[in-house]
């Protein structure tokens, strides 16, 4: 069994994200999000890696990060959808923001013992004529809105996820956010698709 390592996108200081490959029957990749989801064509090499993996594939998504740009995170739930390998997010740190999106977009969850989960609204600006950011507003608050309610629906309550729209901010330890995920996929649960890392 052999390793290879790409680095798909680095920052000044560290590797934003890390795939470590295992050669077996069937891949086994392991994706490492470090730090905040930028805006860089680089990542179209972990967009392709999603697409172009096989039914027969294992993905492990370890994710620290506290989010970042929200068009690039919707560039990855995309790739996720598109994905034919069974991918686990793995909570392993800070998962704030955009990050939780992507933890919860996968088919099954792990919840490190130190990890963290914080979930608030967006922030945004927008330039250009009043009419054309009061318009383009109006459109990616609406949109941004029931991405919130279809994503957050099952750990949440549409009475949390109103809060949150108006300005709450939720944290969840790890004991916590595996509470909510137990309640909200007790199918998943049956067929052990929750996971602590507690042994």
């Amino acid at each position: 069994m052999s390793e290879n390592k790409l680095d798909v996108t680095t920052s000044e200081s560290n590797d934003l994200f890390e795939i470590v490959t295992t050669n077996t029957p069937g891949k086994i990749y392991n994706i490492y999000l470090n730090g905040e989801i930028k805006y860089d064509a680089k990542v179209n090499k972990l967009l392709e890696l999603f697409r172009s993996s096989s039914s027969t594939d294992k993905i492990n998504f370890y994710i620290s990060s506290p989010g970042g740009g929200i068009y690039k995170t919707f560039q990855i739930l995309n790739a996720m959808k598109d994905c034919k390998a069974k991918i686990r997010t793995i909570a392993d740190g800070q998962v704030a923001s955009c990050a939780t999106l992507i933890f919860l977009s996968a088919h099954e969850f792990e919840v490190k013992d130190l990890a963290t989960f914080m979930i608030y609204n967006y922030t945004a600006g927008w330039n250009g004529k009043g009419h054309e950011i009061k318009s383009e507003f109006e459109h990616f608050d609406e949109m941004w809105n029931n991405i919130l309610y279809e994503t957050y629906g099952k750990i949440l309550s549409k009475k949390e996820i109103k809060e949150v729209i108006d300005g709450r901010d939720i944290y969840f330890d790890s004991k916590q956010l595996l509470e909510r995920l137990d309640k909200g996929y007790k199918k998943l649960k049956k067929k052990k698709m929750i996971k602590s890392s507690k042994k």
